[in-house]
C-alpha cells in the first residue's frame, strides 16, 4: 500500500502576526526561537538586544549581535512584497551603529528589482565589511499541526570574497585605512560637526545627509595621493526617477560649487545602480603625517559644506511629482 503523506499549505503571514508589528515581536520574542531559525537560515548566530531601537527619528525593527564577534546585526522586517521605502530605511540604519557588519532584511516576496539591488550592495561595498542578506518568510502548515516558519534567503554575500576581505585587513595598507578613518572620525567629533547618522568604522564611509535620494561618500587613495567626495544619487525603483534626482541636484550646480568653493566632476560616473558625482583633490603625501592631516582636514571641511548645502537642497524635491516644490515630508535630519 502506498504512503500517504499529509498535505503541505501556506497560511498567511497577516493570519497569524496581523501586521509587520506583530511579526516582529513575535520574531524577538526568546521562547519562540524565532531569532534562532533565522540565525540557522543566513549563517550567524545571534543574540537578541533591542526591540524598535531608536536611531535619530527612526526605529530599527531589531538589532541584534552576532555571536562570533559581537558586531552588531540589524533586522528590518516586512510582512508584504518588498518597497524601496524599506531598502532605504536598510541603507540609513547601517549607518547607525559603528560596529555593524550585517543587514538582514526580510519580506514575504522580493521582487526582481531589489534582489538585484541588494546583490549590487554585497558586491559593490564588499570593501566596508557589511554584508546584506535578502530573506524570504512564509508559514507553513503540515496536516493537522500548527503553522511553523520558513526562512529563505535569496541573496547573500559572496562569503569567499569577504574571507578576502578580512585577511586584507591586516596588510600594510588595511592598517593605514584603520588608521586614517580612525582619525577622522576623531577630527570629526572635535569639530562637532553632525552628519545626521553616524560614520561607518570601515575603509570606506558614508555619511548620511537627511535625504534617501542621496548620501556623501568619503574615500582615499593612498598609492595616487588622492582624497574623494562623492554624491551618491541612490537607484530609484521607478525607471527615470534616478535621472530626475540628478537633473534635480544640477540645476543647483552653482550653489553647490559656490558652497564649496571647488568644482564638482559633474560626469555622472555609474556604479552600477547608484548615480556618482565627485569632488576631487590630488597631491596628498600619505606616507607623512603633515600629508595625511591635510587630507583629513579638507575631507571633514568639504563634507561638511556639502552637507550643510544639500540638506537645505533635497528637501525641496517632491517624492510625489518629481519637480522642486516649497514643502516635502523629506525634511532633513538636525538641521544646520
Amino acid at each position: 500500500m502506498a504512503k500517504i503523506f499529509p498535505k503541505i499549505e501556506t497560511v498567511s503571514l497577516e493570519s497569524e502576526f496581523g501586521d509587520e508589528k506583530g511579526f516582529t515581536e513575535w520574531l524577538a520574542n526568546k521562547e519562540t526561537n524565532g531569532l534562532q531559525l533565522l540565525g540557522e537560515a543566513v549563517g550567524i548566530e545571534l543574540a537578541f538586544e533591542g526591540l524598535e531601537v531608536s536611531t535619530g527619528q527612526f526605529r530599527i525593527d531589531i538589532v541584534a549581535n552576532s555571536t562570533d564577534d559581537n558586531s552588531k546585526v540589524i533586522i528590518e522586517n516586512q510582512i508584504e512584497a518588498t518597497n524601496h521605502k524599506h531598502l532605504g530605511q536598510c541603507l540609513t540604519y547601517a549607518s547607525a551603529f559603528d560596529d555593524c557588519k550585517t543587514i538582514i532584511w526580510i519580506a514575504k516576496k522580493f521582487n526582481d528589482e531589489h534582489k538585484r539591488a541588494i546583490d549590487w550592495l554585497n558586491k559593490s561595498w564588499s570593501d566596508t565589511g557589511l554584508s546584506f542578506y535578502a530573506v524570504e518568510v512564509k508559514l507553513i502548515k503540515i496536516g493537522s499541526s500548527g503553522p511553523s516558519p520558513v526562512f529563505n534567503v535569496v541573496c547573500q554575500p559572496d562569503k569567499s570574497s569577504r574571507a578576502i576581505i578580512i585577511q586584507e585587513s591586516t596588510s600594510e595598507l588595511g592598517k593605514f585605512q584603520i588608521k586614517f578613518w580612525q582619525s577622522y572620525v576623531e577630527a570629526l567629533k572635535k569639530a562637532k560637526i553632525h552628519s545626521g547618522h553616524q560614520i561607518k568604522k570601515a575603509p570606506g564611509y558614508w555619511v548620511g545627509i537627511g535625504s534617501k535620494w542621496a548620501c556623501l561618500n568619503p574615500r582615499v587613495d593612498k598609492d595616487k595621493g588622492k582624497a574623494t567626495i562623492a554624491i551618491w544619487v541612490n537607484h530609484q525603483p521607478n525607471p527615470g526617477d534616478t535621472e530626475k534626482v540628478l537633473k534635480f541636484i544640477e540645476r543647483h550646480k552653482l550653489e553647490i560649487e559656490t558652497a564649496v568653493g571647488e568644482p564638482l566632476d559633474w560626469t555622472q560616473k555609474e556604479g552600477g545602480k547608484i548615480k556618482v558625482i565627485t569632488l576631487i583633490k590630488d597631491g596628498f603625501d600619505f606616507n607623512s603625517e603633515e600629508g595625511t592631516k591635510q587630507a583629513i582636514e579638507w575631507l571633514i571641511d568639504k563634507t561638511n559644506k556639502l552637507n550643510k548645502c544639500l540638506r537645505k537642497i533635497l528637501p525641496k524635491f517632491n517624492v510625489g511629482v518629481l519637480q522642486e516644490s516649497e514643502s516635502s515630508d523629506d525634511s532633513p535630519v538636525n538641521p544646520e
